[in-house]
């Protein structure tokens, strides 16, 4: 991070840092939010079934976060550029030594990160298609912005059931063992 610092400038924090974690930030706050409000709507319409609640609470709030997610994803493209670049090149030219001013968030975490070695080798032809037809699979799958959005949308909503219904599970049982423990404890002392 220093040598970062030391090569851009103190400038590489505001321009490259803080625009992702203002990002993550909003994008946590739209999941947690549609997570309590569906949540507390839930608990009115399906009563003692706290694992069901959180799980389509929390696929609706993975819901919300993907549709928040897809324009923040549309800019951050845009800024970066990624637009004018094809992707097997970027993938097998190695970056830059130092990035430009105005090049984007993903060239300084490759340069902190990754340094200057290139990020995938493939020295036949052959490989170089493989390499395209993958990224274009990759691409039509996750897609960026909102290419592939159903299918982000439909892995973000089973992980976030998943993550809360989880969630709400073990804490059902640690506080069930609380109790439990409670129970013990006052019956040896008795």
């Amino acid at each position: 991070m220093l040598q970062l610092i030391r090569s851009q400038g103190f400038l590489v924090i505001p321009r490259h840092f803080i625009p992702p974690l203002a990002v993550n930030t909003i994008l946590g706050a739209v999941l947690w939010e549609s997570y309590g409000y569906s949540s507390s709507y839930l608990e009115k319409v399906i009563p003692n079934h706290p694992i069901i609640i959180a799980a389509t609470s929390g696929a609706i709030a993975g819901g919300c976060q993907s549709v928040a997610a897809a324009p923040a994803e549309n800019v951050r493209i845009v800024l970066e550029g990624h637009a004018k670049t094809d992707t097997v090149h970027a993938l097998l030219s190695k970056p830059e030594p130092v990035p430009s001013a105005h090049s984007g968030w993903m060239n300084a975490w490759k340069q902190v990160f990754q340094g200057n070695e290139p990020v995938v080798h493939a020295s036949t032809r052959e490989e170089v298609r493989e390499l395209n037809k993958w990224l274009n699979e990759i691409k039509g799958m996750a897609g960026r912005g909102w290419d592939g959005w159903a299918w982000g949308c439909s892995k973000d909503m089973c992980g976030f059931a998943l993550f809360f219904s989880l969630f709400e599970l073990s804490r059902k049982i640690a506080t069930d063992v609380a109790y439990m423990s409670v129970d013990e404890l006052e019956r040896f002392k008795a």
